[in-house]
């Protein structure tokens, strides 16, 4: 008897160390895709996460790749590149990781594979 109530709370502890283990933390380096068009452009955009060392505890270096092709007729304009690199922190509460300086949210779904900046959604590759 004492070995099955034993079993039962191995069992109970383990499977409570399951429910709240933290599937965002793995899932977020890589890199993120996403693209939009608007009446007066066509927008590329890749995030890149990459942790500062091997556990993340150390911060997250992202590095932002964008372009963007306007195509208004009447005001010609060439494309528009971006390259920045910010530093981002983890929250463990709210499974998300902050962009510093700028104070951006970076919100993760391991389920569908997304990440989300704001309105954009990003897909991951």
């Amino acid at each position: 008897m004492m070995l099955l109530l034993l079993s039962m709370v191995i069992l109970l502890l383990g499977c409570d160390g399951l429910l709240h283990r933290d599937l965002v933390k793995p899932f977020m380096p890589g890199v993120y895709y996403a693209s939009w068009k608007t009446n007066f452009s066509v927008a590329t955009d890749t995030l890149q996460i990459v942790p500062v060392n091997e556990n993340g505890s150390g911060g997250y270096l992202i590095i932002r790749r964008m372009h963007a092709q306007f195509m208004n007729a009447a005001h010609q304009r060439t494309p528009e590149y971006a390259f920045v690199k910010w530093q981002g922190i983890y929250d463990a509460r709210s499974k998300t990781l902050v962009v510093q300086p700028n104070g951006r949210v970076l919100r993760f779904d391991p389920v569908n594979k997304t990440l989300q900046m704001g309105v954009i959604v990003y897909k991951k590759l």
